[in-house]
């Protein structure tokens, strides 16, 4: 009986997240992943209420990011990491304070964290130890105009994350309040903006490597990197470095989480976690 409903919320997971995934995209919405992680959010305090167990969210979300993998098209990679780890982080907050409204709000502060810390890890990757310096020096810049320091950035973080926990706690009172057909009838709406999406032509991951280099993200931080080179004066060796190691390293990221072998981890997983495929062959029914 828990696979069954662990294979359905799985399936809604996923299913919303690519519709509201390919919403928030099409119309370029800003910090898509944050809105995208609270909704995870929501769908676990949701089912982590009505089923009543500690371990839901994570099974959930682990069987949700399978399911992502077996996605015919787009990247892959990132978002299974992000849903995994999210649905692992909501599950400790349970397991410390138990499945009631103080667990699932815990459960969602730490969630939140998630968003965060990827983007950070992956950019700190990408560019190295120099994005430091390259912020350094811009706060220099605009110092006659605003006294910046690193304590502000980090305040500045800090507020963002706690944003985003308000966000998620009313989520949380909205979740154990909402009725089963109303999430019914926000699953079928993201169906049908995900059978669109499906309907559209995606170009070969190569080329799809080179879009994600498009990111506004990703653009902005070269283009600091590019302004600091400029006016620190820096060697011509040291500038091709700081320029063409994010592109190199960039595309090469992009590119291995558009052909990561996905059907090898799912074989992986149906071998060392067996209960997860049965409950992705449940979410594969729904989906």
């Amino acid at each position: 009986m828990k696979t069954e409903e662990i294979g359905k919320k799985a399936a809604l997971l996923s299913v919303i997240e690519v519709g509201l995934g390919s919403l928030l995209h099409a119309f370029y919405v800003p910090f898509a992943g944050h809105f995208l992680s609270l909704n995870q959010g929501f769908i676990l305090a949701w089912a982590t209420h009505l089923i009543k167990d500690s371990s839901t969210s994570r099974d959930i979300s682990i069987t949700a990011s399978l399911l992502k993998s077996l996605s015919p098209a787009g990247k892959k990679l990132t978002p299974m990491l992000a849903i995994a780890m999210q649905g692992q982080l909501f599950s400790l907050g349970v397991k410390i304070l138990g499945a009631r409204r103080i667990g699932l709000i815990l459960g969602m502060a730490l969630l939140c964290l998630w968003g965060f810390i990827q983007p950070a890890i992956m950019y700190y990757f990408l560019f190295g130890q120099k994005i430091l310096l390259v912020v350094q020096y811009l706060m220099d810049q605009v110092k006659p105009y605003a006294a910046l320091t690193f304590n502000d950035l980090i305040i500045f973080f800090i507020c963002a994350y706690a944003l985003k926990v308000l966000a998620g706690i009313l989520l949380v009172f909205v979740a154990q309040k909402i009725s089963v057909g109303k999430m019914e009838s926000y699953e079928r709406w993201a169906k049908q903006i995900r059978i669109k999406k499906e309907k559209r032509r995606e170009h070969s991951p190569f080329i799809e490597a080179f879009r994600d280099m498009l990111n506004p993200f990703f653009l902005l931080s070269w283009m600091l990197t590019l302004i600091f080179c400029i006016f620190a004066q820096s060697e011509s060796s040291e500038t091709i470095w700081m320029l063409l190691r994010p592109i190199a390293l960039g595309y090469l990221l992009f590119l291995l989480i558009r052909l990561f072998p996905h059907s090898q981890f799912s074989r992986w997983v149906q071998k060392k976690q067996p209960r997860f495929m049965k409950s992705l062959a449940e979410a594969m029914k729904h989906w």
